[in-house]
């Protein structure tokens, strides 16, 4: 159970993430209910289908691809950003969060064949909030004695490993520091603030079988144009465990709430016409299952596809739905990436690509800006919620 505070924050959170009649009796038998809300552009664009992603925005929801993106990454960067969340029904609550992540990669011993044989290491930290309101309490004189924010936030450190041998394959772990914030310091004469912390897990495996390197000669792949033209086509499955961990007490131990534990299967599938190594044209189509692990819930599908051009223009179309029935929230999204770009832009040959500073840009560097909307529908308090996101990695 929760105290009046709390329970006046929870009671919104079923609206907020969308659920149906059923799911918001469930939202409201769980604690941290801003866990299960995506905060990327790109996911969103796709209906939010998101556990197959594997960009510097997905180290929050699948740490398995952390260690697929540092195979041939350094460092990667999400600049904060902030989402106006249920603008339909509330003017000040903000959805904000930001991520970053190292990594190290290393060619295996053996004889690189298609793919370059590696593994790859990486480490990542993301930050999500949720602010609800403020709160002011004035003395007798009018004058602000105490001011407090009503808020849920959580610090994400996750490890990835990757490895590359013709298959992707990546795995990993997460734990997420809780910091729920929903009623005041010290309140009165009874037990609890409203307050709680607490720490939740995540695994992840992402699992990607690039066809065209799978079936390809043993000898090693020369990365200079040739001018023939090949369909590429990958597809890739992930699962996620997200959110394990004890209750959260507010008041005590014998009132407790559940985290809301969840199970997420993606399926993707990306088929990309490439020439001398430079992308032309891409889709990619993407299924998702998401389920919260509570008594008589439901599955939500969610499906998406994305339609790339020169590898550096996107636009995107999904489906979400929203409570286990075929009531549906459509999605919007755009994306660009000066990766795609840079590789069309320098030429240098096999041979001289380690000493190019062109090339090196090339093939490592990248800025991505991403957009989404929901779609405008009145009976839904998602309606018109806009997401962006700005991303570098090295």
């Amino acid at each position: 159970m929760l105290t009046s505070r709390i329970v006046s924050v929870t009671g919104l959170l079923g609206p907020i993430l969308g659920l149906g009649a059923s799911e918001q009796l469930q939202a409201q038998a769980t604690a941290a209910n801003f866990l299960m809300i995506v905060n990327s552009a790109r996911a969103n664009g796709m209906g939010g289908c998101v556990v197959t992603m594997v960009s510097e925005e997905s180290a929050h929801y699948n740490p398995a691809s952390i260690g697929l993106l540092h195979l041939d990454r350094a460092v990667s960067f999400v600049a904060p950003h902030s989402t106006k969340w249920i603008p339909e029904l509330a003017d000040d609550m903000r959805l904000k969060s930001w991520s970053a992540s190292v990594g190290v990669s290393r060619k295996l011993p053996e004889k690189s064949g298609p793919g370059q044989d590696q593994i790859s290491l990486g480490l990542a930290y993301s930050y999500t909030r949720l602010n609800y309101e403020s709160f002011e309490r004035t003395s007798e004189t009018g004058a602000i004695a105490d001011q407090y924010e009503f808020y849920d936030a959580a610090s994400c450190l996750a490890v990835g490993f990757g490895w590359q041998h013709k298959v992707r394959i990546g795995f990993g772990y997460a734990i997420k520091f809780i910091d729920s914030r929903l009623g005041e310091f010290g309140a009165g004469m009874d037990a609890g603030s409203g307050n709680a912390d607490g720490t939740a897990h995540q695994f992840g495996l992402i699992v990607a079988l690039p066809l065209h390197e799978m079936t390809a000669s043993g000898e090693p792949r020369s990365d200079a144009p040739t001018g023939k033209t090949e369909i590429e086509v990958t597809p890739t499955f992930a699962c996620v465990f997200d959110n394990l961990g004890k209750d959260l007490e507010y008041v005590d131990a014998a009132q407790s709430d559940k985290l809301p534990k969840m199970r997420r299967f993606g399926l993707s599938m990306l088929v990309a016409v490439v020439s001398g190594s430079k992308e032309y044209c891409s889709i990619r189509g993407s299924l998702e299952s998401d389920k919260l692990l509570v008594e008589h819930a439901q599955d939500e599908m969610k499906e998406g596809v994305e339609i790339g051009i020169l590898g550096a223009f996107f636009a995107r179309r999904g489906l979400m739905e929203l409570d286990g029935t075929r009531r549906r929230l459509s999605t919007y999204g755009l994306g660009f990436r000066l990766r795609g770009l840079l590789q069309r832009a320098t030429q240098d040959s096999a041979g001289d690509e380690d000493r190019g500073f062109g090339a090196y840009l090339a093939r490592h560097f990248d800025l991505t800006v991403d957009y989404a909307k929901y779609g405008s529908q009145d009976d839904n308090s998602l309606s018109k919620t806009w997401f962006y996101a700005i991303s570098m990695s090295l």
